[in-house]
């Protein structure tokens, strides 16, 4: 017997796969605005700055 993989399967396992639901939306969208800071805004070689 072979073994069938359908697409919901294939979009489970795909790490590159963006879409979120309405409510993961929200979530991300509430900490974006929350004082959430990117990444690319953080002086990794100076992170004492950023103490107390």
């Amino acid at each position: 017997m072979m073994a069938v993989m359908y697409s919901t399967d294939v979009r489970t396992l795909d790490p590159d796969f963006t879409k979120v639901t309405p409510e993961e939306a929200d979530e991300i969208k509430k900490a974006e605005e929350s004082g959430f800071v990117d990444e690319a805004d953080i002086d990794w070689d100076n992170l004492q700055r950023y103490a107390g």
